[in-house]
């Protein structure tokens, strides 16, 4: 029989592994920044509602690349050389109507020479107001040579060059986990901004995107249930080229309360950005997802943003045997603040 002291002892013990098994992000290591400080010599429009980049690499220090931003209807073209972010242009991804195209996610496929951008998919956050231009993904076609839309970008114009998907809502609305949430207002209490007298029932809504072979994964922000966020797979060309594609339902496990804000392409899987479902700052996080096992594997925590910002942006910068080398870029930060970090792999 144990006696009092160790019996009491191991109450204690068996008490912190059970808290560290429910909490898997007290495991994982605080992230340290890489190198010198990335330069921004130009303000980037719309720098601090950066919610998504996609690169196509160039050269082994050149990507150009597009910003999707979470204000407006147009994103913002830049090229990435020698820790900078040079601003280049504007290009507008969707018709000016309605409130905003909420962009919140972009990819690039090597395939087929394309950008990709995705809309949240959900309700305005802080009024749960409808936004149908939301709902939209679109497809940028590039010029593999230059990194640069294959056409002629005009200010204010949407190129007919730009190829809009058939609608994903149907598959949101058929899956068990996302569909009940589909329309729903945000989050699980009010934003800072809330305005108006709505009820939170931990709406869908979309942050991540990302292409791995031919599949194309669509990351969501909420609902996030029992420390379990989500993400719908697709095949690439059929969510372009039929109705009511379907999609595959995973299940991530990040953390309580945290959900997917970015997504990246890697060997064999995905790198998951993630953040609270709420709109609260800091607490972001990188795992990795198996595409194959199916499992997700901590690698490390994200020091919080100066100015409060949020880490919404993921761009894998260079990918070696042993480790990762990305981006990090943060909502209501100035210019993104970007921030570079080396991510040991899981052996």
């Amino acid at each position: 029989m144990a006696t009092l002291p160790r019996l009491t002892a191991t109450l204690a013990l068996c008490c912190a592994v059970t808290c560290i098994a429910s909490h898997p992000r007290a495991q994982a290591d605080m992230l340290k920044p890489a190198g010198s400080p990335w330069a921004v010599p130009k303000k980037i429009p719309e720098g601090k509602e950066i919610s998504g980049i996609a690169c196509a690499p160039l050269s082994s220090d050149l990507m150009r690349c597009i910003i999707a931003t979470d204000e407006g209807f147009s994103g913002v073209l830049v090229t990435l050389q020698n820790r900078s972010i040079q601003v280049d242009d504007e290009i507008s991804l969707v018709p000016s109507q309605g409130k905003e195209f909420d962009a919140e996610g972009a990819a690039f496929d090597a395939k087929t020479n394309a950008f990709y951008v995705i809309g949240s998919h959900g309700k305005s956050r802080h009024k749960c107001e409808d936004n149908p231009a939301a709902f939209s993904l679109i497809r940028i076609p590039i010029d593999p040579k230059t990194g640069r839309p294959s056409f002629e970008v005009k200010a204010g114009a949407v190129a007919k060059e730009i190829v809009f998907a058939k609608s994903i809502k149907p598959a949101m609305l058929a899956s068990e986990k996302i569909g009940p949430h589909v329309d729903k207002c945000l989050g699980t209490k009010p934003s800072k901004k809330k305005k108006g007298d709505f009820a939170h029932e931990q709406g869908a809504n979309v942050e991540g995107l990302a292409i791995l072979g031919d599949n194309l994964f669509v990351g969501f922000r909420g609902p996030v249930q029992n420390g379990t966020a989500y993400m719908l797979k697709f095949d690439r060309d059929a969510v372009f080229a039929q109705e009511g594609a379907k999609a595959s339902t995973i299940e991530v496990k990040l953390g309580n309360g945290m959900g997917v804000r970015d997504l990246a392409a890697v060997a064999g899987g995905l790198l998951v950005l993630s953040g609270p479902e709420d709109d609260d700052p800091g607490k972001a996080a990188i795992h990795y997802y198996d595409d194959g096992k199916g499992t997700v594997d901590s690698l490390g925590q994200i020091p919080d943003p100066a100015d409060g910002g949020k880490p919404e942006a993921l761009l894998l910068l260079e990918e070696t045997p042993t480790r990762y080398r990305v981006l990090v870029l943060s909502d209501s930060a100035k210019n993104g603040e970007p921030t570079e970090f080396l991510i040991d792999k899981k052996k």
